[in-house]
């Protein structure tokens, strides 16, 4: 929550089955999940998608692919990775473990 509110987490990688995300797009940010009352989920934030770009993330082989392009250089990496709130490429690793195919999507917070 806190990396979202102070700007430093800007993107989320997220699967869009429906193409539901696109450039316009209202977001609503949640601790925990709405359908699971039973954990108290709260909405913290609410923002707009800046943008939308297809993504694959590669972590067996160093690689992050968006809109067709490769970004295999660790400077490249660990930034994206900073952008999606994570400390850098290899922290990142630790939740994309597997190969990974959906969408980057930026937002920005409006309150």
């Amino acid at each position: 929550m806190e990396d979202i509110w102070a700007e430093i987490k800007t993107t989320t990688f997220r699967l869009d089955p429906k193409n539901r995300w696109h450039k316009g797009r209202v977001i609503q940010f949640w601790r925990g999940n709405p359908r699971n009352v039973k954990n108290n989920p709260f909405e913290f934030a609410t923002g707009i998608c800046t943008g939308v770009e297809q993504a694959f993330i590669d972590p067996d082989n160093n690689r992050i692919t968006i809109n067709d392009y490769v970004h295999f250089k660790r400077k490249i990496l660990d930034e994206i990775a900073r952008q999606d709130g994570f400390k850098d490429w290899e922290d990142m690793k630790t939740w994309f473990t597997k190969p990974w195919s959906g969408k980057r999507i930026h937002f920005i917070v409006t309150k």
